[in-house]
């Protein structure tokens, strides 16, 4: 199993994935990086737990849409 450190809203959390994914695993984290940071600009820092959350539920939103 392989670890990969992504940064999310100026914190980097170390994940762990399958051993070859580390590169999908990184993308991944860059977009819901991005997604947090939309919010944040939006609502102001609310602390990250709520950040991740709403983050979250767009992403779900926009993937039920499809």
């Amino acid at each position: 199993m392989a670890t990969v450190n992504v940064e999310v809203n100026g914190r980097s959390y170390a994940v762990g994935c399958a051993d070859g994914q580390e590169a999908r695993v990184t993308e991944l984290g860059a977009q819901f990086d991005g997604q947090v940071r939309q919010i944040a600009q939006s609502v102001g820092q609310v602390g990250d737990l709520r950040l991740f959350l709403m983050a979250a539920l767009m992403l779900a939103d926009e993937l039920h849409e499809a």
